[in-house]
């Protein structure tokens, strides 16, 4: 009896003087103003959702916003009419390994477009705990950068796979850091409902993490030895595949370089292809002014979008480079570099096909140093023992 009134007196003074210890806590200009202005972008961004986004993707008018978000809809309302006939088409309709299948029942299950936008933002704020239960990294600056690419805002306020990739990679590096392999298999899963490409980077990732790689602790040599091996089996493994995404794109009417980086992947030069394709779909929009000519066309989503996209990765890679974060040591950076060079194998010209990526650069750019080196530089191994080391950040 005595133990429970003095918890009862220790919660009602705690109670009492939690005011006094909230106006007391100190509170810097920098951190009013990042509230202030996150808020104003939610505000914002609801706005945009209602005069410009929902409407293009009703029909109302013929703007292209959302990238794929239309087709998304589109499948989602013929799956309630024709399920049987729907779930073939969109396994089927596009070449593998093109999956429509996340973003095609949240589609479906969702109808209205705020709804969607709250299940967006929940998404992002989920993967944004994750990440920070998993890294210490400056929220201020990671927020920042992520906001900069209107590939975010697309994200967030329609539906796609991109707020998908940032859940599974957040998931991902969670299950890793706390050894929960239910986690990791869900966020496997994930990825490869949504874009199989990502979850190919997340095996490949742990099996170059594994024993099984005699090149573990030499990850230059393992990227050489990734790039060496893509080379020579995608002309022999994916020629009918390779051969159709090129012709598709010769229809898209993409530039004859692009073309050409295309077809060197077919004749065992992927190697030769891959920097210059990378900085293609990274910084294209910024120097090719073939294609300034069809802004204001109505495609936002193939030419404002995509230039805001290219001007964040200028941002994030200058960043990088300002704060010497360019260090394969950094699991989160190689990470991000494993990633893109398996990805930039597509032969589709799609910068958004990279945001995951583009978020570890951010998360890379983003974290806390110590002793001189990013406070998160090694994860440990998947499968064996380990133990946390003092400068290992939680």
């Amino acid at each position: 009896m005595l133990l429970t009134l003095q918890n009862f007196a220790f919660t009602r003074h705690s109670l009492f003087s939690l005011p006094r210890r909230i106006l007391a806590t100190r509170i810097s200009v920098v951190s009013v103003l990042f509230t202030a202005g996150l808020l104003v972008y939610v505000a914002l961004s609801a706005y945009l959702l209602s005069t410009w986004i929902a409407p293009s993707l009703d029909g109302r008018t013929d703007q292209h916003i959302g990238a794929d978000s239309a087709t998304y809809v589109i499948y989602a309302d013929e799956l309630r009419q024709r399920p049987a006939g729907v779930i073939l088409a969109v396994f089927y309709s596009y070449s593998f390994p093109n999956t429509l299948l996340l973003p095609v029942l949240l589609a479906f299950a969702i109808t209205n477009p705020f709804a969607m936008a709250m299940i967006n933002y929940l998404i992002f704020i989920a993967a944004f705990i994750l990440l920070r239960k998993t890294f210490k990294f400056s929220a201020f600056e990671f927020l920042l950068l992520m906001l900069l690419n209107a590939t975010t805002s697309i994200s967030l306020l329609t539906v796609n796979k991109e707020i998908f990739d940032v859940l599974a990679v957040s998931l991902f590096l969670f299950a890793r850091e706390y050894r929960r392999r239910g986690i990791l298999a869900l966020a496997v899963l994930i990825a490869i409902l949504n874009r199989f490409e990502v979850g190919a980077v997340m095996l490949a990732f742990m099996l170059a993490e594994s024993k099984c790689n005699p090149w573990r602790k030499r990850r230059a040599a393992t990227l050489v030895v990734l790039t060496i091996a893509i080379t020579i089996l995608l002309p022999i493994v994916l020629p009918v595949l390779a051969s159709h995404t090129l012709n598709a794109d010769s229809d898209a009417n993409h530039s004859a370089i692009t073309l050409w980086l295309n077809n060197l992947e077919l004749h065992y030069l992927y190697a030769v292809a891959l920097m210059p394709k990378l900085g293609a779909l990274l910084f294209a929009e910024l120097v090719d002014y073939r294609n300034w000519k069809a802004y204001g066309n109505g495609d936002y989503a193939n030419t404002y979008i995509v230039l805001s996209n290219n001007i964040a990765n200028a941002v994030v890679c200058v960043a990088l480079a300002w704060k010497r974060r360019i260090d394969l040591s950094s699991t989160v950076f190689y990470f991000a570099v494993l990633g893109c060079v398996l990805n930039t194998v597509s032969m589709s010209k799609q910068p958004r096909y990279l945001f995951f990526a583009y978020t570890l650069i951010c998360l890379q750019v983003a974290l806390v140093q110590q002793n001189g080196r990013p406070s998160w530089w090694r994860v440990p191994p998947l499968l064996g023992k380990w133990r946390p080391s003092s400068s290992t950040a939680r």
